[in-house]
């Protein structure tokens, strides 16, 4: 359940507690966020080395990251590689990254 804290922990706290702006230093946004909510993708290796996760692991990243760059309002990329790979599989991204 440690996986899911950012997705229903996080997500009540938003609920009690509305914010404005929410920064994620990672690629799972919460269930229940802001417009103007900000996430980091440090890394989509798991796109290009599936073999690498289990179903289980696989699937939660590419949905979670999929998610993340539909809902976000800006995304952090650490690096052109990572932010190349993203933009080839969103239109999304093309108009959110940093």
């Amino acid at each position: 359940m440690k996986r899911f804290w950012t997705v229903i922990r996080l997500s009540l706290e938003l609920l009690l507690h509305p914010v404005d702006r929410l920064f994620v230093p990672s690629h799972t946004l919460p269930l229940i966020l802001p417009k103007k909510s900000i996430i980091t993708i440090h890394d989509v290796a798991f796109a290009r080395l599936k073999e690498a996760y289990d179903g289980f692991q696989y699937r939660i990243l590419m949905s979670s990251t999929k998610r993340a760059v539909k809902k976000a309002w800006r995304i952090i990329v650490p690096s052109e590689a990572t932010k190349a790979i993203l933009w080839k599989s969103s239109d999304a991204m093309k108009r959110k990254s940093w």
